[in-house]
């Protein structure tokens, strides 16, 4: 009898032990983050939500085509189409810089982009990303360039500013 009583005694001891471990591990939950909604950090010409990783440098050749229907005379788009380099750099996870020139009326363009929230399962839940992108761009153009006649030449200087919220929900994580 005394037998019985201590194996008992001793198995008591290892499922109390057992139901601690359990309760433990699952007060800590961790969070699960939504990664690569998209591939890349644009979508066709317009911002997506991602930015390139923490020390990530990007360098983007982008390219716009005329019409197609204009035919041979215009090589069919070819003629009147622009390109803007450009680069993309990620400080932290959640912050990147850019910046870049456009052959269309010669602009320079700078951006910052900043991941506001992020989407997220687990210990902390949000339904949706949402990206801050703000942008400044600089049209260097000379006067005489746009057909206009003015002495002495000058540049035709234009700064525009353009700030946007970029929101995205990937429906349910995993």
């Amino acid at each position: 009898m005394k037998k019985i009583i201590l194996i008992l005694l001793i198995i008591g001891q290892f499922t109390g032990l057992a139901q601690d471990t359990i309760k433990e591990t699952s007060e800590t939950k961790t969070i699960e983050y939504a990664q690569a909604t998209f591939k890349t950090t644009r979508i066709i010409n317009a911002q997506s939500i991602e930015n390139p990783e923490r020390g990530t440098l990007i360098f983007l050749i982008q390219h716009r085509f005329g019409r197609l229907n204009t035919g041979a005379y215009n090589f069919f788009g070819l003629d009147q189409s622009t390109i803007r380099l450009g680069f993309e750099y990620g400080i932290t996870k959640r912050l990147a810089i850019g910046i870049g020139r456009s052959s269309h009326l010669k602009t320079f363009d700078g951006f910052v982009k900043y991941k506001i929230l992020r989407q997220s399962t687990g210990a902390k839940k949000m339904p949706l990303s949402l990206t801050y992108y703000g942008s400044m761009d600089l049209t260097s153009l000379k006067w005489e360039d746009m057909g206009v006649v003015i002495l002495p030449p000058h540049k035709a200087v234009g700064l525009t500013a353009t700030s946007i919220l970029v929101s995205i929900s990937q429906g349910l994580l995993h």
